[in-house]
């Protein structure tokens, strides 16, 4: 076991994927400066600018693909809204519910309520009323609500045990949902109710606020388990968010993040159209390839670069860090699988003992193997039917001119990071780089590539 303080193992440990950065974190890369994710103002720029600049509730929707930075940004947007006087409650939707099965509106609002319970505290002290839990007021409910022929909500001791049966066992939350299915209407004013009176105590301990924001994080990562489960998530994603878009109307600023491929389907217009939010903000991959010029994008790469170097020593750890670049063009612009090969690269120093600074041929062997065995992971999850679609969206960088069919399909491959979105003049799509490097998507492209340029007889 290397010792705690071997630089590789440090630089290993500051690469962590899933790890959103706090405010002030010395990793932090503010690539939107470097115009690098579009030439537009950035996702927080717009949404903090409407709840500033707005007079009533704004309820926003916003996505990002896993380990893009979403939720590192939206940290930092709550700090810009808690020094505008904002009191800001972000909830992470993971800490709630099971992010594996399809969800129901229901789902949010008590996600929202639990979470606003849990930022005041549980009560209000020196309340003239004792202000009650949201958890107490939803087991009472379903106590009084439920017949013991429907569910033997008896055998359970108390509230704390009915919270952690709500969070923890889907089976226990199916049967509740069942019982109550009646009683839906009558959960939906409950929380609402809740929310009420939690906006209410917000703006009584802090008069001079603006108002109270909520931020729902990580509900983005809602998503099935197999095929008939994933497309089951994704109705239940635009059923909450047309059918049901109504019970989220909340007293408050909020912001819903949501799948990113709700952003290219007909329920990402209605859903943004249909909030006061305007549209669905995604946010974009750093731009390393230009598909106009068709060469690499070297403000974007040094971006991704930077990004390493704020985790890494790179001039301490590499002979010729520039080895390293590769990496950037290969990540498509995406942190998430820039930081996962970088963390290959350093695994694999750490195991061959590798001296320090790591050699150029040393550095090398590394670099073509991960780049191979990360190619090789895209190439295996590829799926041959999907290959021609996926083409189409390499070729003409849209997802413009599908079938809702064929948009059910790309909006898995999405949750499988196969498309990535981008953001220069207007949103555009491509594969990830390592899928155009696979052997069954390169020769098809080639092949697609040569009938096009093919002469025609008589032409």
């Amino acid at each position: 076991m290397p010792e705690l303080k071997n630089p590789i193992r440090q630089a290993y440990n500051r690469c962590k994927v899933e790890e959103p950065l706090e405010v002030g974190d010395d990793r932090y890369v503010d690539v939107d400066s470097l115009r690098v994710r579009g030439d537009d103002k950035s996702c927080n720029d717009f949404l903090l600018a409407r709840i500033l600049t707005s007079d009533t509730a704004t309820h926003q929707i916003y996505s990002g693909f896993r380990g893009s930075g979403k939720s590192t940004e939206l940290k930092r947007l709550a700090r810009s809204l808690e020094g505008a006087g904002h009191s800001v409650i972000f909830v992470d939707t993971e800490d709630y519910l099971n992010l594996r099965v399809p969800a129901r509106v229901e789902d949010l609002l008590i996600t929202i309520a639990a979470g606003m319970d849990r930022f005041l505290g549980g009560s209000a002290p020196n309340a003239a009323v004792p202000f009650q839990g949201f958890w107490s007021r939803l087991f009472e409910f379903a106590k009084s609500r439920i017949s013991v022929e429907n569910m033997k909500l008896t055998a359970i001791p108390g509230v704390a045990e009915f919270e952690l049966g709500f969070k923890k066992d889907v089976n226990f939350k199916k049967r509740l949902y069942d019982a109550l299915e009646s009683r839906a209407p009558e959960m939906v004013r409950l929380c609402h109710d809740f929310v009420d009176e939690a906006v209410s105590l917000l703006a009584k301990r802090k008069p001079d606020s603006p108002g109270a924001v909520i931020i729902l994080d990580s509900f983005e990562k809602l998503r099935g388990t197999d095929p008939k489960s994933a497309e089951e998530v994704r109705q239940s994603v635009e059923t909450v968010f047309i059918r049901d878009r109504k019970h989220l109307d909340l007293p408050c600023h909020a912001i819903f993040t949501v799948p990113p491929w709700l952003a290219f389907m007909e329920a990402g217009a209605e859903a943004g159209a249909g909030t006061q939010g305007g549209r669905l903000h995604i946010l974009p991959m750093c731009k390393v390839f230009d598909p106009v010029q068709k060469e690499p994008h070297e403000a974007g790469i040094q971006a991704m670069m930077e990004i390493l170097r704020r985790r890494i020593p790179l001039n301490e750890l590499f002979a010729d860090p520039n080895l390293l670049r590769p990496l950037a063009e290969a990540s498509g612009g995406y942190p998430r699988d820039l930081l996962r090969m970088a963390r290959e690269i350093l695994l694999r120093a750490i195991m061959d003992g590798a001296s320090l600074p790591i050699p150029v041929a040393t550095t090398q062997k590394f670099l073509d193997r991960v780049l191979g065995d990360f190619t090789e992971s895209y190439e295996n999850s590829l799926v041959d039917e999907d290959l021609d679609l996926l083409a189409e969206v390499g070729e003409s960088r849209s997802v413009v001119n599908h079938t809702r069919t064929q948009l059910q399909r790309l909006a898995e491959l999405f949750d499988h990071h196969f498309v990535l979105s981008y953001r220069n003049g207007g949103m555009w799509f491509d594969l990830h780089p390592l899928v155009r490097r696979t052997r069954k998507m390169s020769r098809l492209l080639r092949d697609r590539d040569a009938q096009r340029r093919k002469v025609v007889p008589g032409a």
